[in-house]
């Protein structure tokens, strides 16, 4: 079944909004895991990729040291620039079948999910 909703608990979600505030002015990126069912997935845990760099424009996966994991069911990376919409880049080197942004100034509000496709899908934080 397609991925309609990411669910994630308000603790995990500050704690990835305050990551991304460290690492400003650079791009940061995440892996989220998360236990699925159906068109919905809940995120049970953040995984810090090896070898990840970030730069002022960019988020970097070590493509070649990737937990091979099947419960990671994408990424999150900040977009210093404050801006919510995924760049082509994002969709396409996004791992899985989400892709979260959280923008500057890393808000609650500020914090998007979308597939591969570019739609957005609904996010339910608890």
């Amino acid at each position: 079944m397609r991925l309609k909703k990411i669910r994630i608990s308000r603790e995990m979600l500050l704690g990835i909004l305050a990551y991304a505030f460290e690492t400003y002015p650079n791009e940061m990126v995440l892996l989220l895991k998360a236990d699925r069912r159906g068109g919905t997935a809940t995120v049970s845990g953040i995984v810090f990729p090896p070898y990840a760099v970030g730069g002022p424009y960019y988020a970097i996966l070590g493509e070649g040291m990737m937990p091979p994991d099947p419960n990671i069911i994408g990424s999150v990376h900040s977009h210093p620039s404050g801006s919510k919409e995924p760049s082509e880049e994002d969709l396409i080197h996004g791992r899985g079948p989400a892709i979260m942004i959280v923008a500057y100034p890393y808000t609650e509000s500020s914090v998007v999910v979308y597939n591969k496709q570019g739609e957005r899908l609904d996010l339910e934080v608890f």
